[in-house]
């Protein structure tokens, strides 16, 4: 055999190995699935020849045979420029937004990925938003305990009550940009879906939940004061004009240095429909009376009542 010259190309064998077969399932989702696994495939040749390392393969959805129609595609939101910048940004982004810069930002991705999103990563923000709401609930208490000495534990309830009904926390996700950085599952045909109030509300309690697990309290703390203390003083007014046992309270004290008492005149009805009828009285003096399907209500009735009478609605 003549020597080989050692400046000529090597001759490279190649087996063109067709690609693996694909479950069957709906048209489009079978159509991805094999055009992936032809490029792992071509990029497996190359590198065979010395052209490009093997990429690890993409986790293609598996497809529910069960499923009629078009399936369903999963993308990452925002994916458009001008939103919130490039896709693969999007948690710097949103890290300006919140104040706060995550040392695993793993906990950023998780509570910014809904349910309908999860089967890319395999992990939701559900989990984070129940210890979120926690969290929440521990600081917005602590808040208002310090922030109003003088007000009694019915009060201070029905101003959480009242920020939770004017849906602050969906208002503050959408202060600051939460809805934009959202990651949600949408149809095949590419259209973005509407993020509801609802699902910001859970995103932002989920985000409360990161910023525990990755900075602690201190940092959670002063996320949520900083994003809803006006809800906070705006929910303490509202429930300040519509508690009328408080107003009625402080008018008689002004007027009398007394409180108000309450008594139960009558029931009436089944025992799952009672109907109750209090009066409220001053120094033995009643002052008007009102109904209702609970005591607190029917005493409410009749403090709003009682004001009524002494010209202050």
């Amino acid at each position: 055999m003549p020597p080989r010259d050692a400046t000529a190309p090597t001759e490279v064998v190649v087996d063109l190995l067709p690609p693996p077969p694909v479950a069957p399932g709906p048209p489009k989702a079978v159509q991805a699935a094999r055009i992936g696994l032809v490029k792992v495939h071509l990029a497996a040749l190359r590198q065979r020849v010395g052209r490009a390392p093997v990429p690890p393969p993409a986790r293609v959805p598996d497809a529910d045979p069960d499923e009629a129609g078009e399936a369903e595609a999963v993308t990452a939101w925002p994916v458009e420029a001008g939103e919130a910048g490039k896709a693969d940004d999007w948690p710097a982004d949103a890290e300006r937004r919140l104040g706060y810069r995550f040392g695993d930002r793993s906990l950023l991705r998780q509570a910014l990925t809904h349910s309908s999103h999860s089967q890319v990563y395999g992990v939701h923000n559900e989990r984070m938003e129940f210890f979120g709401d926690a969290v929440l609930d521990l600081v917005v208490r602590e808040h208002l305990f310090h922030q109003f000495p003088d007000r009694r534990e019915g009060d201070l309830t029905e101003i959480k009550s009242a920020m939770v009904r004017g849906g602050a926390l969906a208002k503050a996700a959408r202060r600051m940009g939460l809805d934009r950085f959202l990651r949600v599952g949408h149809g095949a045909r590419g259209r973005k879906p509407k993020v509801s109030d609802s699902m910001l509300g859970d995103a932002f309690e989920a985000l409360v939940a990161a910023v525990y697990l990755d900075g602690g309290y201190g940092p959670a703390r002063q996320l949520i004061l900083r994003t809803v203390a006006g809800d906070l003083a705006e929910s303490a007014g509202e429930a300040a004009r519509s508690n009328h046992k408080s107003l009625l309270q402080q008018q008689a004290q002004q007027r009398w240095r007394t409180t108000p008492g309450y008594r139960v005149v009558s029931q009436e009805g089944p025992g799952h429909a009672r109907l109750f009828t209090v009066a409220v009285s001053v120094e033995g003096r009643d002052l008007g009376q009102g109904r209702g399907h609970s005591k607190k209500e029917a005493e409410q009735a009749a403090a709003r009542a009682a004001l009524d009478a002494l010209g202050k609605p």
